[in-house]
């Protein structure tokens, strides 16, 4: 499984730790959600997953490689990342999009095989976006938009065994209903053989679709595990500095968590 690790990992801006010997194995899980508050280092922790920031100490490994010496096409057959504010030129349709993520598979002649073209068409299927294949993608939806990140990265490892996929924020923005959507077809890939590392701020959706959760807070790992261990008050209240409290989902059984009204000493509505 081309799942990562990370040992040890470090992470320096301008001489201020922003990620403290983060030692995390994601061989075992099928989803596993990071969640915590803004500035918590998600994303940087995810940057240094895909080898797009060299961490100050520790190593991140692939396959029992790591990634300081790999050969970076070889990483990118195995592991496709979707950043928040991802940069796509203007005027492609959406099938061009999604060849985007073939690049690692091209040959010599940096020419699209017809098997390229074919994997490009199947990641639309897969995301529900083969209907929207010649649509601009300027043109889409919120919704949309991000299927169509989905379908790049899903693209770029497709035909690898058990790939991994790296997604920052990806239901960032969108409605339940459309959040529900994208989580669903991750979940499915996941039950697959896809090892799915995906930072969101949506707690309760990850207490129900994840495998696996990780509370990150100021560069340190706080808790990790399943969620029926480590989605519990005493975890969460810590995560977020907030009196928190759970609920078990009326139809799922699963734990939700809410804020409790006296937070700070007042009610959430400031009387």
């Amino acid at each position: 499984m081309s799942a990562p690790s990370a040992a040890g990992v470090c992470v320096c801006y301008r001489g201020r730790e922003v990620l403290h010997s983060i030692n995390l194995d994601f061989s075992a899980c099928g989803m596993h959600a990071i969640i915590g508050p803004n500035g918590s280092g998600k994303t940087t922790f995810l940057r240094a997953l895909s080898g797009r920031l060299q961490p100050t100490a520790g190593q991140v490994y692939v396959d029992g490689c790591s990634l300081a010496g790999v050969d970076r096409k070889w990483l990118a057959r195995k592991m496709a990342a979707v950043s928040q504010s991802p940069e796509v030129p203007a005027g492609l349709t959406v099938l061009q999009m999604a060849m985007l993520g073939r690049f690692a598979w091209l040959g010599a002649g940096g020419l699209y095989a017809a098997r390229d073209y074919q994997c490009g068409r199947d990641a639309l299927a897969a995301t529900d976006m083969l209907d929207h294949a010649g649509r601009k993608v300027e043109t889409l939806s919120g919704g949309e938009w991000k299927r169509a990140l989905l379908a790049r990265a899903l693209a770029q490892v497709w035909g690898e065994p058990k790939p991994t996929l790296l997604l920052d924020e990806i239901c960032s923005g969108l409605d339940p209903a459309r959040a529900i959507e994208i989580l669903r077809l991750l979940a499915q890939k996941a039950a697959g053989g896809f090892c799915i590392i995906i930072t969101m701020h949506e707690y309760n959706l990850a207490a129900i679709y994840a495998d696996m959760i990780t509370g990150l807070k100021n560069g340190r790992v706080l808790f990790s595990g399943s969620g029926a261990k480590v989605f519990n008050e005493g975890n969460l209240s810590a995560l977020y500095d907030l009196p928190m409290g759970i609920l078990s989902h009326p139809d799922l059984g699963l734990p939700q968590a809410y804020c409790h009204l006296d937070a700070f000493g007042k009610s959430l509505r400031g009387t």
